[in-house]
């Protein structure tokens, strides 16, 4: 039998219509002010029908915003596999500003690689830490120097996902940025844009969802899809979805064994 094309661009409905999201969440039970706590999954689509699978997980937890410095904590925990049992975990904690992009000023990240999550590769973990200092980001890789250089206004993926949810559409003008994605890798010159032709839902008893796009040198875009009190609901570009998930480590360690069992 033909297999299926999905033959329309990724999106909170057409995800559902392909039985990606089995599960879609009810935004409501998700709090929408700070302190929470969010659970993505990383959903790999390659363009059938049949061809969506977990290929990781995402938690952030963000703490409320200290009215003193302006300044709030993220943790993060990121895990990722593909379609293999060699498994990368990023912990990471960022202390950011809570302005327009979320601007991490700070962090302590540690990056390592297990295989069948038994046996670890203790030649690919790193720790790195930064701190942004008269402007410039002061990086440091398991104690030694690294470079990251970025404009003036920047952000990073993570940090990201909180700062979509307070803009607001109404005469929003084009932010332009630096982003670092996973604290590493710099891509330059993007911008963040409301699409007033885009909108959509979660079924007919889902709050009305709009989109951000992130678009720039290096990146296919990024759809950020949220809600009117600032949730995210999923992020979507060509290939892969970030889905609000509250089940989504439950549904990435289901995915490994899966794997270990071929």
């Amino acid at each position: 039998m033909a297999r299926e094309a999905v033959r329309q661009p990724l999106s909170p409905s057409v995800l559902q219509r392909i039985d990606a999201w089995r599960s879609a969440p009810v935004l409501e039970d998700w709090p929408a002010e700070p302190p929470y706590r969010r659970t993505f999954t990383l959903l790999a689509q390659h363009g059938w029908v049949d061809g969506s699978f977990p290929v990781g997980v995402l938690e952030l937890q963000r703490s409320e915003t200290d009215r003193r410095t302006g300044l709030f904590e993220l943790s993060v925990r990121q895990k990722r596999a593909g379609n293999t049992l060699r498994e990368h975990l990023i912990d990471a904690t960022l202390t950011c500003r809570e302005d327009a992009l979320a601007t991490p000023v700070r962090w302590e990240l540690e990056s390592r690689f297990t295989v069948a999550r038994q046996r670890e590769l203790p030649r690919l973990t790193y720790r790195e830490s930064g701190c942004l200092t008269d402007g410039r980001l002061e990086v440091r890789i398991d104690g030694r120097p690294a470079r990251r250089d970025v404009g003036p206004a920047y952000t990073c993926d993570w940090s990201l996902l909180d700062a979509v949810g307070r803009l607001r559409q109404a005469a929003m003008t084009p932010v332009s940025f630096d982003v670092l994605q996973d604290m590493t890798l710099v891509k330059r010159g993007q911008t963040l844009t409301f699409r007033e032709d885009r909108n959509d839902r979660l079924g007919d008893a889902s709050p009305p969802l709009r989109c951000f796009v992130q678009q720039g040198p290096g990146n296919l875009p990024y759809e950020y899809w949220v809600d009117d009190e600032g949730r995210p609901a999923c992020v979507v570009n060509a290939f892969h979805a970030w889905l609000l998930d509250d089940e989504a480590p439950r549904r990435f360690d289901d995915q490994l064994i899966r794997l270990g069992a071929r």
